[in-house]
C-alpha cells in the first residue's frame, strides 16, 4: 500500500494543526500527478510518499507532525518527496548533521527553493558553506530522479547569484541509479556540469533543463551532452543563455509553436542528425 502526506502552509512558519490530513490509496498512483497538482498550490508544500504494510499500524489515518516526519521519528521508508516554494529558512532549520534512517530509502525528490526573505538569503549562504544540503542529497544512495529549481522574489545580490546548482547538488556526488535529472532556473558551469553528466553517463536517461543559464559555451553544451549520454528524452526549454548565445525556446505542453524543443530535443536523444538546430547569435 502506498500512503501520501501532503503538507502546505503560506509563506510564514507553518502550523502542524493545519496541516491536511495524510492520504492512504491503495496500489500505485502517480506522483506526477500530485506534483503537478501542488504547481498550482501558491503556498509552500511537502507531499511525500511511502511503502506501509496494509496491516501495520502506520496505515491508520493518523496526523503526523511535520517535523516528526522530518526527524525520521516514523518507523517507516520514504519514497517520494516533492517540495515546492520552500522557503530556505525552513529547509536550514530542518536538515540534521546526521541523515534519518527513514530517508535513505528515497528514489525521488523534487526541490524547489524558494528565497523570499534577507533571512532565506542569509540562510542559503549558510547551506552552501556547511554544505548540509550536498551532504543530505548525496546520502540518498537509491536516488533515480532529481529535480532543483531555485527562485526568489527580492533581489539578489553579494554574489548568490553566481552560484552554481553544484554547490547544493555537489558536483562530486554521485548516484548510481540516477535516471532522471531537472534543473529549473539554475545556472551551472560548463566544466562542471558535464564532469557530472559523465559520471553518470550509465543511467542517466531523462534530461531536462529549463531557463538554464550555462557559464561557458551553450555550443559545446549541447554537443557534449549528445555525444556523452545515451538519452532516451531531453528537454531544453524556457530560455537558455550562454557566453556564445541567448535562445528563447517555447515550452512543450505550455506553450504554442513548441516545435524547436521538440526538434532540439530529438537531435539530443540521437533521432536526428545533423548540425544542431539552434541559429547562432542573440535571442531568438
Amino acid at each position: 500500500m502506498r500512503k501520501v502526506e501532503v503538507f502546505a502552509w503560506p509563506q510564514s512558519e507553518p502550523v502542524e494543526a493545519e496541516f491536511a490530513t495524510p492520504i492512504v490509496r491503495q496500489g500505485d498512483f502517480s506522483t506526477e500527478a500530485i506534483s503537478q497538482a501542488l504547481e498550482e498550490v501558491y503556498h509552500s508544500t511537502i507531499a511525500v510518499s511511502f511503502e506501509v504494510d496494509s496491516d501495520s499500524s502506520d496505515s491508520v489515518l493518523e496526523s503526523r507532525p511535520l517535523t516528526k516526519l522530518l526527524d525520521g521519528s516514523a518507523a517507516t521508508h520514504i519514497i517520494d518527496v516533492i517540495a515546492k516554494r520552500l522557503e530556505v529558512r525552513h529547509l536550514h532549520k530542518w536538515l540534521r548533521s546526521v541523515v534519518p534512517q527513514a530517508w535513505l530509502s528515497v528514489t525521488s525528490i523534487e526541490l524547489w527553493l524558494w528565497v523570499y526573505t534577507e533571512e532565506d538569503m542569509e540562510r542559503y549562504k549558510e547551506i552552501l558553506i556547511d554544505k548540509r544540503l550536498k551532504h543530505f542529497l548525496g546520502s540518498l544512495h537509491k536516488l533515480q530522479k532529481l529535480s532543483f529549481r531555485i527562485s526568489s522574489d527580492i533581489p539578489w545580490h553579494n554574489g548568490l547569484h553566481l552560484r552554481s546548482p553544484f554547490d547544493v547538488i555537489g558536483e562530486d556526488n554521485y548516484w548510481p541509479h540516477l535516471e532522471t535529472l531537472e534543473l529549473e532556473c539554475v545556472k551551472a558551469r560548463v566544466g562542471e556540469f558535464l564532469n557530472f553528466l559523465k559520471s553518470h553517463r550509465s543511467s542517466l536517461k531523462t534530461l531536462t533543463l529549463r531557463y538554464f543559464k550555462a557559464r561557458g559555451s551553450g555550443f559545446e553544451m549541447l554537443h557534449q551532452i549528445r555525444e556523452v549520454l545515451n538519452l532516451e528524452r531531453a528537454d531544453v526549454s524556457g530560455e537558455l543563455k550562454a557566453s556564445d548565445g541567448c535562445w528563447k525556446i517555447n515550452i512543450p505542453e505550455v506553450d504554442e509553436d513548441a516545435e524547436l524543443a521538440g526538434t532540439l530535443g530529438r537531435w539530443l536523444v540521437k533521432d536526428l542528425g545533423g548540425n544542431i538546430p539552434l541559429p547562432k547569435g542573440g535571442c531568438r
